[in-house]
């Protein structure tokens, strides 16, 4: 049982806040109080132990040490709360995102009527047309680029075990993650696992960095090409062209947007210029 001292302390603001925040902190406060005897005992002894404590004042410094660990009980206390905000907003935010997108797709057959209702009548069902492609060429677009990225992950982690550096499964689950920004994720993907890498040598770190850079360059000269001919319908050539000039123009921000801006584009000048009108917005 607590001392009555303890009792008494407990009743300050202070003792009350701790307690309320966490049952452990009362159990910390009597400690607290009865740390003194026991310190005042060590210190009356006559062998070394005595000795040791009188020299080194260590009446003074463990009192003032366990004075603290309410203080620090309740700091851990708010800390452990702190990450479970933070981890119920993530989950939050997660949830608030997918209803967004079911929404958005649910809306997304009245949004297009809306933008079509504000162009002439006649116009109306070659915009819409117009409208109804360019979403297919951008969601083409998404899955490649996380076709891409899933690519990116699974030979980054066969290549680090080969190599044998450690932790190949995360390092390489991130490269994946991080290869979904265009231009420098691939770059914040090998970061990682490169400085890990040279923690276990500098062979292995050179491995590293050569499988990334040699990664980089058939992705970028031969997968996403091919990957996003199909899904959004362009060549190779206008791939690696759109990319290097959006970059050019507007770097990061251009590099993510140029090539749903290069498809949208295409579909803009297909539907609306190259084909004859009178047609009714059939294609070729």
């Amino acid at each position: 049982m607590c001392p009555p001292s303890c009792v008494a302390a407990s009743s300050s603001p202070v003792c009350v806040t701790l307690s309320s925040a966490s049952g452990f902190s009362i159990s910390a406060c009597c400690f607290a109080n009865a740390v003194p005897s026991y310190v005042a005992h060590l210190e009356v002894r006559d062998d070394w132990i005595g000795k040791t404590a009188r020299h080194n004042h260590l009446s003074v410094k463990l009192q003032q040490f366990v004075s603290d660990i309410p203080t620090h009980v309740a700091q851990s206390f708010g800390r452990i709360v702190g990450v479970a905000g933070t981890v119920l907003g993530g989950i939050f935010d997660l949830f608030t995102v997918g209803i967004l997108t079911v929404y958005f797709m649910l809306s997304l057959p009245r949004m297009r009527d809306v933008a079509a209702s504000f162009t002439p009548p006649e116009h109306r069902a070659r915009v819409a047309t117009v409208i109804d492609d360019s979403v297919v060429k951008i969601g083409g677009y998404v899955s490649g680029n996380l076709a891409t990225s899933a690519a990116c992950g699974v030979l980054t982690i066969v290549a680090l075990l080969v190599i044998r550096v450690p932790y190949a499964v995360p390092l390489g689950m991130w490269a994946g993650v991080a290869d979904l920004i265009p231009q420098v994720g691939s770059y914040l993907g090998a970061i990682p696992a490169v400085l890990v890498a040279l923690t276990k040598g500098p062979a292995y770190g050179i491995a590293a960095g050569l499988y990334f850079i040699a990664y980089q360059q058939f992705e970028n000269y031969l997968l996403a090409p091919r990957i996003y001919q199909n899904s959004i319908d362009l060549s190779p050539a206008a791939v690696v062209v759109s990319t290097l000039v959006g970059g050019s123009l507007a770097g990061f921000a251009g590099a993510l947007l140029a090539l749903p801006v290069a498809a949208t584009i295409k579909v803009v000048v297909h539907d609306v210029m190259l084909v004859e009108p009178g047609i009714g917005g059939e294609r070729e």
